[in-house]
């Protein structure tokens, strides 16, 4: 799926795109593998398409206008438009892999409602409250395969979300109806992450704490000692209230 003459037209070049700039690799596996916890490719194609979080504006994982392509073992969706770039595979043993672009090194080519945040240079910063929502939709997503009937997650699940590309970054609040950051907070790792095995019960009832705890986990490693918690559960609540 393409935006515009610079956008890439096939998986592989969407894979060497976002991983050329910071990115986030999402990713969730059953405790335990089985090739088949989805018994047919066109129910794992099903679940893809019906386990979609939208909170806001975009989709988590991004459905494709066409629906996920169906491969051998997995079913796969991209995309390449404006600052969305994301690739994604849900497998039939239950594994869910994202690689998601950063959409703050991607300003420079979010043009479709005008110039957006031209200031911000790719690789110079992470977004906190963008972080926030990202990852409170992961742990919404990862909730919803954990409801399935097939109950893929029934003897745990290993969950990791990594931020690749870190090193040098620092923390910067976009929103101008939102305090600024008063000191300068800087990653000096390649990569930070959060990754727990969880199981079934955690994973479909507490995925709201969880989001917050990944995103904590992550501030830190921006020598952000001690994250405003109060502030990014607001920030949730407001996501799933629609008051963003």
């Amino acid at each position: 799926m393409s935006g515009d003459s610079s956008a890439v037209q096939d998986p592989a070049g969407a894979l060497k795109k976002i991983k050329s700039r910071g990115y986030w690799l999402i990713s969730i596996r059953p405790v335990g593998y089985t090739s088949a916890r989805f018994k047919t490719i066109e129910r794992c194609r099903e679940v893809a398409e019906k386990t979609t979080v939208v909170l806001r504006g975009w989709d988590y994982p991004h459905s494709p206008r066409d629906g996920p392509n169906t491969k051998q073992d997995h079913v796969e969706g991209w995309v390449d438009w404006d600052a969305h770039k994301e690739l994604w595979r849900l497998y039939q043993s239950g594994q869910f892999v994202h690689f998601l672009g950063l959409r703050e090194d991607w300003y420079e080519e979010a043009d479709w409602f005008g110039p957006v945040h031209p200031e911000v240079k790719p690789g110079t910063i992470l977004e906190p409250i963008h972080a926030v929502l990202t990852l409170t939709e992961v742990f919404e997503y990862f909730a919803r395969l954990a409801r399935l009937e097939e109950r893929i997650f029934a003897e745990g699940a290993e969950a990791r979300v990594v931020l690749r590309r870190a090193s040098g970054r620092t923390l910067h609040v976009l929103d101008p109806r939102r305090a600024p950051m008063f000191e300068e907070y800087r990653c000096v790792a390649e990569e930070v992450q959060f990754a727990q095995t969880l199981d079934e019960k955690q994973l479909s009832g507490d995925n709201r704490k969880l989001a917050i705890s990944a995103a904590v986990e992550i501030m830190i490693r921006f020598q952000w000692r001690n994250p405003p918690v109060a502030v990014f559960e607001d920030v949730q609540q407001r996501l799933y209230d629609k008051r963003l």
